[in-house]
């Protein structure tokens, strides 16, 4: 019995060694495939590297640098202050217009004649209810949807760890202080020949800065930095390790936007290098290029009417996206405080802090637009959401506010804290052109017009209500719509069978519903959110 066991343990043993042995085996497979693996991706980045420095030898042509898209220009639309009996015979005319089939698609309104012959309005409204509830439909021009985020562009290879010596490199950026390897060599051209910039390119793009490249990558990850804040990192970074600006600062930057997986060609002018970036967007007041169907803008705040420019790709490049669909967790220094008394609702009286470091980054933020429609700009801000800190300050003392209230009602708390609470000024006269706020920004700056104010709206509504908004653009003037799930009534929009009802954060003292006076019959563009 005792040398059955011994035989069976004996067998046991043998089979666990065996599984061990097998397991190893699999193992060292596995890490022989992976280092295979990692060198022939590692040896096909080398390749297009040696490729590309190859092309910039000779794959130059001369261009012309347009000066930039102008910035589309509001003929804005001054606020209207809500009045009850103007209001009242402003909707009073609009359904005689109806009632004689000259009112567009409109509900008809029952009219009879008076003794002296003049027109008599049948129910003329007396409630909120019958003042606002008409259920007038506003008629659709083109409807817009909203930006949907891509993934953010990857290098065309795996970038390996390396132990080469380095040093650190600590690049302040909008409050944070972002460690970056770099290696100790230095980068230097000797012109701006097309040899001499595919010679800086080889050296840049050996094994030196793979660890620079994997860095920069964790820390658009670690901080959530969409596109264009990435090309901000990597330009602060590449100034700060080459010490300032210089051409050797821009091919550098250049070179880690491209192995990034972004699209970029490099310019030359007589005295300078210039980086190129390729948009999915269209932006506006930016110099740029065209180099075969695609336009180029000029990451510089200056560029001459005229550059030598390289026309080669790189494998697998993406453009920039400037959509912003998280937030970016920059830095924290905490503004003063601005106050925001609703008139309808006085309790409602909010004080609000905003991050400084985001108001300076928003501040570099290009206003850009969806192919070549201008409208679409809006949606840009609309879809960003606010800061954390905003969000844990603000929303719990709204919340308060809003609890207990039907859907309308608390659309009705949060328009009139906006409308009232909030100065109206026009972009021209406080910043010389058109400029759309975020959210946040809305909540930090003195004054807001009313697209500010409708993206403002649009976020709070979706965040606190749990309601799906549409921004409504008539000509020069933007509001929101929102699409409440409870019966209410008033001006609305009909999107994919849905009813969006008007809601003007621009029109003072209004109710939900109302359209302000001049946009009544009129078709409106509007950007589904």
């Amino acid at each position: 019995m005792i040398r059955h066991s011994l035989i069976i343990t004996a067998f046991a043993l043998a089979l666990c060694s065996l599984h061990v042995r097998a397991q190893e085996d699999a193992r060292e497979s596995y890490e022989s495939f992976r280092r295979r693996a990692a060198k022939e991706y590692s040896d096909f980045r080398a390749e297009a590297n040696r490729r590309y420095a190859t092309f910039l030898e000779k794959a130059w042509g001369r261009y012309k640098v347009a000066p930039g898209l102008p910035r589309p220009e509001e003929e804005e639309v001054a606020p209207v202050r809500f009045d009850r009996d103007s209001y009242r015979r402003h909707r009073d005319n609009l359904r005689r217009e109806d009632s004689d089939g000259k009112g567009g698609k409109r509900n008809k309104i029952a009219v009879r004649r008076g003794r002296k012959g003049e027109d008599v309005i049948i129910d003329c409204p007396e409630s909120d209810d019958d003042l606002y509830g008409d259920d007038r439909e506003i008629l659709i021009e083109e409807v817009i949807p909203r930006p949907d985020p891509q993934p953010q562009p990857v290098p065309v290879a795996p970038v390996p760890e390396r132990d080469d010596d380095f040093q650190m490199v600590t690049v302040p950026f909008y409050g944070l202080k972002v460690g970056i390897r770099c290696p100790k060599s230095r980068l230097s051209l000797a012109s701006l020949e097309e040899k001499e910039i595919a010679r800086g390119w080889e050296m840049l793009s050996g094994e030196a800065f793979d660890n620079t490249l994997r860095d920069l990558l964790k820390a658009r990850i670690r901080y959530q930095l969409c596109d264009w804040s990435y090309l901000l990192l990597i330009d602060s970074f590449a100034r700060q390790a080459v010490g300032g600006e210089s051409d050797e600062a821009t091919l550098l930057m250049a070179y880690l936007f491209c192995q990034s997986g972004y699209k970029m060609r490099l310019g030359a002018g007589q005295t300078r290098l210039y980086m190129l970036f390729g948009s999915r967007h269209d932006i506006y007041g930016r110099p740029y290029l065209s180099i075969g169907s695609d336009n180029y803008y000029v990451y510089s705040a200056d560029s001459p009417s005229e550059l030598m420019a390289s026309s080669v790709a790189f494998p697998s490049e993406t453009p920039l996206s400037l959509v912003i669909d998280r937030e970016q967790l920059l830095g924290s220094s905490l503004s003063g405080e601005k106050r925001i008394v609703s008139s309808k609702f006085p309790e409602v009286d909010i004080k609000v802090r905003e991050n400084r470091y985001l108001m300076d980054f928003y501040g570099t933020y290009p206003t850009s637009s969806l192919g070549d429609n201008v409208v679409s700009r809006w949606a840009m801000y609309a879809a960003t959401p606010i800061c954390a800190e905003t969000r844990r300050e603000l929303y719990p003392v709204l919340k308060k506010h809003l609890a207990g209230k039907t859907q309308k009602e608390q659309v009705a708390v949060l328009l009139d804290w906006i409308q009232t609470g909030l100065v109206y000024e026009y972009d021209d006269k406080v910043w010389g052109h058109d400029r759309a706020f975020f959210a946040d920004e809305t909540l930090y700056y003195p004054y807001a017009d009313c697209e500010d104010r409708s993206i403002l709206l649009s976020v709070l509504v979706r965040d606190l209500v749990g309601l799906k908004c549409a921004l409504v653009y008539y000509p020069n003037h933007l509001a929101t719509a929102v699409r409440f799930t409870d019966k209410v009534a008033g001006d609305y929009l009909l999107i994919d069978g849905e009813r969006y009802v008007i809601t003007d954060a621009t029109y003072i003292g209004a109710d939900v519903g109302a359209t302000m006076p001049g946009m009544d019959n009129k078709t409106a563009k509007v950007i589904v959110l």
